[in-house]
């Protein structure tokens, strides 16, 4: 029986990624766990493999997913990027059509040099915010209220 949420109450999903760098990998984790925290899955499973030139089918880490997902564990698959398992967009869409068949689901989130994912911190003010917000107010507000 495939379980819908995680214990979190969240969709599991499993993070995966491949590099030859270990600095990198966990860089590229880091970046799926939040491309994942921003759509509100919960990081059930965290794999990674050292090499993109051997066949997907044939990663350790890669079979930990795959495992995952057949036992339930997750119901989806957060990559990143798209190069740690095709090497084209033909090969990301047949794979995703291979994880469909067992049930999951796919999602390439983008390069860390892109800035796809951006950690939440306080709103950015500017120094014409006030401005702007004042006179949003005043235009939005009913004739009635205005003096």
């Amino acid at each position: 029986m495939q379980q819908d949420r995680h214990r979190t109450g969240r969709v599991p999903v499993a993070l995966y990624t491949a590099d030859q760098d270990a600095a990198a990998r966990s860089r590229l984790v880091s970046l799926s766990r939040c491309y994942a925290d921003a759509r509100g899955w919960g990081a059930a499973e965290e794999a990674s493999d050292v090499s993109v030139l051997t066949p997907l089918d044939e990663r350790p880490g890669w079979k930990t997913v795959i495992d995952a997902l057949e036992q339930g564990r997750v119901r989806g698959v957060v990559v990143g990027p798209a190069e740690a398992v095709a090497v084209n967009q033909a090969d990301v869409s047949a794979l995703s059509a291979r994880l469909s068949e067992r049930g999951g689901f796919l999602v390439v989130c983008g390069s860390p040099g892109r800035g796809e994912c951006v950690p939440q911190g306080p709103p950015r003010r500017t120094f014409g915010d006030h401005l702007r917000r004042l006179y949003l107010y005043e235009v939005s507000a009913s004739p009635y209220l205005r003096t």
